[in-house]
């Protein structure tokens, strides 16, 4: 399966409409520092509503995805830090809403520089806010809370929306961390949503939050 042309096309066409949705927003572009994360108690949900029949399996881990979802390994994975790459336009959710489009990528990748969950965890927060192509809105607080995996273990998982100056689109990120105690490695899983609309609307109606926390509750650690 390869990516909706349409969709390229689209954004091209309605990327001016993109600079209204941040007209009368309070908001800071990104800057250098900690970002705070509301967070609550662990909690396991695996109410997920969507079909997470493909499996995505590594030499350290594997997760599910959704059936149809296309790898972009080859385009995207060789010569990163990245070890997965995948793409969901079109399959999950439909490739626009009220007009505008909707892109869906999913990523995975590991690291050795952190010692504990909580040290990658404050890490990453802090992370979010050094990239100046991010737009931060006030009314729109990022979030944290931990979860289990289905292997048992306990991992972070964030929600942060903001607006992409470079693409002139919104972005909503989930991403989960999960510490290895047996090889010292984290194991991070990141899911994007790229689209023109605000922030509430379409997350209510897509309910692309608990897709990325469904993927990520499947992910095992070999």
């Amino acid at each position: 399966m390869v990516p909706n042309k349409h969709i390229t096309d689209k954004i091209k066409i309605t990327s001016v409409l993109a600079l209204a949705l941040i007209v009368g927003c309070v908001g800071q572009q990104g800057q250098a520092g900690k970002l705070d994360v509301l967070e609550d108690p662990v909690i396991f949900h695996n109410k997920t509503g969507f079909n997470l029949s493909q499996i995505v399996d590594t030499e350290e881990y594997k997760f599910h995805v959704p059936e149809g979802w296309w790898s972009l390994d080859k385009e995207y994975v060789k010569g990163t830090h990245l070890e997965t790459y995948y793409r969901g336009d079109g399959v999950t959710f439909k490739p626009f809403y009220k007009n505008g489009p909707v892109i869906v990528n999913l990523w995975s990748l590991t690291s050795r520089k952190y010692a504990s969950l909580e040290e990658a965890t404050d890490d990453w927060k802090s992370g979010y806010t050094s990239n100046k192509d991010r737009v931060f809105y006030d009314q729109y607080p990022a979030k944290g809370h931990k979860i289990r995996l289905k292997d048992g273990k306990i991992a972070s998982v964030m929600h942060v929306n903001f607006y992409r100056l470079s693409k002139e689109l919104n972005q909503s990120r989930f991403d989960m961390l999960v510490f290895n105690e047996v090889s010292g490695k984290t194991h991070g899983l990141t899911m994007t949503v790229e689209y023109l609309s605000a922030f509430g609307d379409i997350e209510g109606d897509l309910s692309f939050p608990s897709l990325a926390e469904g993927i990520f509750e499947t992910f095992e650690i070999k």
